[in-house]
C-alpha cells in the first residue's frame, strides 16, 4: 500500500532537522514575529472598538451635530439664502448673482446677508434686484426678501 500523500519522506525529515539544526533561532523568530502580528490586530480591533463606543456615545452626536451647524452657518448659509431667493423667482433658471455676500450683521446666532442679482422678469427682460437674508444658526433657517424684482 502507498503512503499517504501527506506524509514526508525520510529525505525530507532529514532536511528539516539538518535546518533547524544550522539556523535555531528561525522558529523562534518565526514565533516572535507570529506574536507581534496577533498583537497589532488585537490593537487594531480594540482601537475601532473605541471608537465605534464613542461614536455612538450622545456626546459625540451632539458635538457632531453642532459642527454640522457652525459649518452650514458660517460657510454654506448663504447658499441657502439663494436657494430660497430662486425659489421666488419666476424663472429660477435665470438668476445670475451680479455681487458677492455681504454680511451685514453677525451676532453669532444670526446675521444678515445681502447681495444684487439678476433674473428674467415675466415678459423675459432681465430685471436686476437684491435680496437681503436673515439667517438664523438656533433654528438653521434663512428668511430672504427681494428688493427691486
Amino acid at each position: 500500500m502507498p503512503a499517504p500523500k501527506n506524509k514526508r519522506s525520510k529525505k525530507q525529515k532529514n532536511d528539516i532537522v539538518s535546518l533547524l539544526k544550522e539556523y535555531p533561532f528561525v522558529p523562534i523568530g518565526f514565533v516572535v514575529v507570529l506574536i507581534m502580528f496577533v498583537m497589532g490586530a488585537m490593537d487594531a480591533v480594540n482601537n475601532r472598538n473605541q471608537q465605534i463606543a464613542e461614536e455612538a456615545s450622545p456626546e459625540y452626536k451632539a458635538r457632531q451635530r453642532a459642527e454640522e451647524v457652525n459649518d452650514w452657518y458660517d460657510n454654506l448659509s448663504q447658499y441657502s439664502c439663494e436657494d430660497n431667493v430662486k425659489e421666488k423667482l419666476r424663472d429660477p433658471s435665470s438668476y445670475k448673482r451680479d455681487t458677492d455676500f455681504v454680511i451685514t450683521d453677525d451676532t453669532g446666532s444670526k446675521k444678515g446677508i445681502s447681495w444684487k442679482f439678476s433674473s428674467k422678469n415675466g415678459f423675459g427682460g432681465y430685471n436686476n434686484a437684491a435680496a437681503i437674508c436673515l439667517v438664523s444658526k438656533n433654528t438653521k433657517s434663512v428668511s430672504t426678501k427681494l428688493i427691486g424684482n
